[in-house]
């Protein structure tokens, strides 16, 4: 135990640019669901990301003022970043993926990432390489 402490101090002395917060370019969002739909927001990003229940996707950017729509099945979590990019985690019942869209044009701007079926902690895992944190 006092070992693993000692390494962590020292890791952290040696390599300070790397710690979790600084690795990160986008964020897990806020979920909240009013009626029939479910709205994704993350404070100080201008990104609002409303999904009807006929999996219909509207992404909005409130400081420039634009919108786009698509369509996309199961989403369960978006994570968002400062950049154009918005991720959304979409999970069906044996299909778990990511999908990267330019949120000004709704077009998709990197391939699709499937996680197949693994545990959370693997996907977890996964994500934190792609610079992809949990919530704030």
């Amino acid at each position: 135990m006092r070992t693993t402490l000692l390494l962590s101090i020292l890791l952290y002395t040696v390599f300070p640019t790397h710690s979790v917060c600084q690795s990160c370019s986008a964020w897990e969002s806020r979920k909240s669901i009013e009626g029939n739909s479910t709205t994704f927001r993350l404070e100080s990003y201008p990104w609002k990301i409303t999904i009807d229940q006929d999996a219909n996707v509207r992404i909005q950017n409130l400081q420039k003022n634009s919108s786009c729509r698509t369509q996309m099945e199961s989403v369960v979590r978006v994570y968002l970043g400062s950049g154009n990019l918005i991720y959304f985690r979409s999970a069906e019942v044996s299909n778990d993926m990511l999908i990267t869209l330019d949120g000004l044009s709704c077009r998709e701007a990197r391939k699709t990432r499937q996680f197949g079926v693994k545990s959370e902690a693997a996907v977890s895992r996964v994500l934190r390489t792609m610079g992809i944190c949990g919530r704030k």
